[in-house]
């Protein structure tokens, strides 16, 4: 967690890696225990694992509580069935990025040019045309992501969807 912008968006935060079986209901479970617990969930990803009876997920919280607490949540849901494995991954190196695609219709051709080079300066990929624009990829942590669509905003009507953090334990 060396980064420092991912650092301040995750300030205030809980970030959980969760194993667990990959079926029905499962991840209601985990929202269940974070919800009944008073924790509002900032991120929630999850898709199978290398193993397809098996999800991976990623979970950000945020929380104001100290590190008794985050013990007694990791508690909670390792004693849930579905979860195989729930591990704090908070304050620990780990691979953590955010997906974006972003759709821009630009404003003339000047505004064009500047949101290719803003492309350009956070590694995006041009996944295709748009009417008047382009469709972009991006991933980066969350904090630069939100940088990104801040400055893709100055030059046109900016449509954004993003993944949630996702997270894989160094």
């Amino acid at each position: 967690m060396a980064d420092p912008e991912r650092k301040t968006w995750l300030m205030n935060t809980q970030t959980v890696s969760l194993l667990l079986e990959n079926k029905p209901g499962a991840l209601a479970r985990v929202v269940g225990v974070l919800s009944g617990l008073g924790y509002n969930i900032r991120s929630l990803t999850a898709a199978p694992a290398e193993d397809p009876s098996l999800t991976r997920a990623t979970v950000v919280f945020e929380t104001d509580a100290d590190p008794m607490a985050y013990a007694r949540v990791v508690g909670r849901l390792n004693k849930l069935i579905p979860i195989l494995s729930a591990v704090d991954v908070t304050g620990h190196p780990v691979l953590a990025q955010e997906m974006v695609l972003a759709r821009l219709r630009t404003f003339d051709r000047e505004s064009g040019a500047a949101a290719l080079q803003i492309a350009r300066d956070f590694g995006a990929r041009i996944v295709g045309p748009a009417q008047n624009g382009l469709e972009l990829q991006a991933a980066a942590c969350p904090a630069t992501m939100d940088e990104f669509a801040s400055r893709l905003r100055r030059h046109g009507t900016l449509e954004l969807v993003r993944s949630g953090l996702v997270a894989l334990v160094s």
